[in-house]
């Protein structure tokens, strides 16, 4: 797998929390000193990511955990969000079936998370 070929995937998720970084910065003063959690819901055990599937990089389809994309796009955002005095924490949940998305998406919003993202097949 080429360099080349993770880009599309991690540059939008890239784009997507840098443009979340910014808009925090934009009401700065309004979070000054604020701290954001961002739930990822991921599937457990994902034959997407299978390794002979990734190995064969077609576009379009997952190069890698979205996980990683995110940590990566939140340490390049890093810079933005202590400007704006605001830090932004990821967790990563797996879930395994719908009932347990349901959950977790429940859990996520009552435990004060500002942003679920979801990185699960249509």
């Amino acid at each position: 797998m080429t360099r080349a070929m993770t880009r599309p995937r991690r540059h939008r998720a890239a784009l997507a929390l840098a443009a979340l970084a910014w808009l925090v910065a934009l009401g700065s003063t309004a979070v000054h000193a604020a701290a954001f959690k961002a739930v990822l819901l991921a599937l457990e055990d994902d034959p997407r990511l299978d390794r002979t599937r990734v190995e064969r990089a077609y576009l379009g389809h997952p190069t890698g955990p979205a996980a990683d994309a995110v940590q990566s796009a939140l340490k390049e955002a890093r810079l933005e969000l202590e400007a704006s005095g605001a830090s932004l924490t990821l967790e990563v949940i797996n879930v395994s079936s719908a009932e347990a998305v349901k959950a977790a998406a429940q859990k996520a919003e009552t435990g004060g998370a500002a942003f679920v993202l979801t990185d699960l097949p249509a």
